[in-house]
Parts: structure tokens; C-alpha cells; sequence
């Protein structure tokens, strides 16, 4: 069961998502033409002696964007990775692994000035042991429309 604090502030498809998961309880919708957010009464524990245990979540670790076979703006990309808490790093065209930055619970790498032509992404993430897990590889595409030569009819 998904724990949400009072007060708290969602958009309606990341609650309904939440919903999909699991049971979430005691809701109160407030629905204001600005925004479509509801806010989340507290939930009120059963047994206040009850204590809750976080379930472990397995070492896992995907790229998320880009998708397989995306076309790429030259000047920018943010590779977007899901990971658990620790080092994320990522390779492009087989390079050396570069460290990711997280925020917003995921891990990002903010690809600038990317060549045209076509790249492959691929993610790890250092578990406890040492070792690393890393991700399948990601192909994708890089074309500068800006610069394509233009042909005369």
C-alpha cells in the first residue's frame, strides 16, 4: 500500500497510477479549475503500536529515455535512468562510464552537442557487493534538420 503524507499534492495521473498499483487509502478529492491535483488525508494506522517494514527493492536498473530508436535533438539529450539508490553511470558508443546525477528519483546524464548519425546508451549501477548491473543497450538516432543540405527540384 502506497504511504502518501497530508497535504501532499499529486497530478491526477501519477494518483491514478499509484491506484493501479495498490490499494490507496482514505482520499479526498479537491479539484480546482488551475490545477488538477487532489490532496491526501492522513491515514490512520490500525494499531499505532504497528510498525511498517519498506519491502527490498531488487537492484534493478533501465534507461527510460531515450526509447529504442528515438531521434535526437543535436544540441541536448537528458538520458533518463531508473536505478535504485546508489552510482549510476552511463556509456555512449562504447566510451568510458560517466557518472549520473540523480534527481527527482531518477538518474540523469545530460548529453550535450551530439554528433548526427546513429549511438547506443547503455547504464550501470554498482551494487553493494561491488559488482555491476547494467542495462541492454539502447539505440538511437541523431539527425541536425537544421543543417540538412537542402536539394533543388
Amino acid at each position: 500500500m502506497e504511504i502518501i503524507k497530508e497535504g501532499d499534492k499529486m497530478e491526477l495521473a501519477d494518483l491514478e497510477k499509484l491506484k493501479r498499483k495498490g490499494p490507496v487509502k482514505k482520499i479526498n478529492s479537491i479539484l480546482s479549475p488551475e490545477k488538477l491535483t487532489q490532496t491526501v488525508k492522513p491515514i490512520e494506522a490500525a494499531n499505532p503500536s504497528q510498525t511498517i517494514e519498506a519491502k527490498k527493492v531488487k537492484d534493478q536498473i533501465t534507461i527510460d529515455y531515450p526509447k529504442e530508436g528515438e531521434i535526437l535533438n543535436p544540441r541536448h539529450y537528458a538520458i533518463r535512468i531508473s536505478a535504485g539508490n546508489g552510482e549510476v553511470e552511463v556509456s555512449i558508443d562504447g566510451s568510458d562510464w560517466i557518472a549520473c546525477r540523480q534527481c527527482v528519483g531518477y538518474h540523469w546524464f545530460d548529453w550535450y552537442y551530439i554528433l548526427p548519425g546513429k549511438h547506443k546508451c547503455m547504464a550501470r549501477i554498482k551494487l553493494a557487493d561491488g559488482s555491476y548491473k547494467k542495462t541492454k543497450t539502447i539505440s538511437c538516432l541523431c539527425i541536425d534538420y537544421n543543417n540538412l543540405k537542402k536539394t533543388s527540384k
